[in-house]
């Protein structure tokens, strides 16, 4: 299966992480920034720099340092959007140039369910009731909720600025029953319950794509800009 074709438009390139790139040491700025960092920050790091130095590589953007804002966020070249994420042993960043794409969310969850003291303070009464109407009884389901809101925040903050509660946006999951894809795929649609902005164009309904691998949930979002 071709994960980018299922998660993103064809305009945007992803890339994961190969083995040798949770290792290899990536450009100088990019070291620096985690010169003081535990061992795990380091590798997970420098994997998702690799990834998005490949990504970029594919727009024709050769060796940017990615380095981070004073909130942490990866601040990519001029005229490009990009994401990033990492969980366990999964990597990956996606970028496009496209000028009708104004942000891109991408996260990767560990396939399994979330802790039951948690899921209350991720998941609404609704969200959880849609899952069983609709017979998504595995106990990872949550979870696949818990990861299309973290894809939408990713895409969310950069034209925000502003923090976004798991409780103050809900997510309804659309399984494509029809497929005969190896994975298990949908869409979901997230309707923010906050006040509308201009910022996000008026917009408080969007729609993401997600894939439920052997190993991992992996959820997508591409805001556009209104035709």
């Amino acid at each position: 299966m071709n994960l980018a074709l299922q998660l993103f438009p064809d305009s945007v390139k992803m890339v994961v992480a190969t083995s040798d790139m949770w290792e290899r040491p990536v450009q100088a700025k990019e070291e620096t920034a985690v010169l003081t960092a535990l061992e795990k920050r380091k590798r997970e790091y420098r994997a998702g720099r690799h990834c998005a130095a490949a990504a970029l590589a594919q727009l024709g953007i050769e060796s940017f340092p990615l380095l981070n804002d004073e909130q942490r966020a990866p601040k990519w070249p001029e005229s490009i959007v990009g994401s990033l994420t990492h969980c366990d042993n999964f990597c990956c960043a996606v970028a496009t140039n496209n000028p009708q794409i104004t942000s891109l969310g991408i996260d990767a969850e560990p396939l399994k369910p979330l802790p039951e003291e948690t899921t209350p303070l991720i998941c609404n009464e609704a969200e959880l009731s849609q899952l069983l109407a609709n017979n998504l009884k595995e106990a990872y389901w949550a979870t696949v909720i818990f990861s299309a809101k973290e894809a939408f925040y990713k895409a969310y903050y950069p034209l925000r600025r502003q923090y976004l509660d798991f409780l103050q946006a809900s997510v309804e999951i659309h399984l494509d029953r029809s497929s005969t894809e190896e994975y298990p795929h949908g869409e979901f649609v997230i309707q923010l319950l906050t006040p509308s902005h201009p910022d996000l164009y008026n917009q408080t309904s969007f729609t993401g794509r997600f894939v439920i691998t052997p190993t991992h949930v992996l959820t997508a979002i591409t805001l556009f800009k209104p035709v």
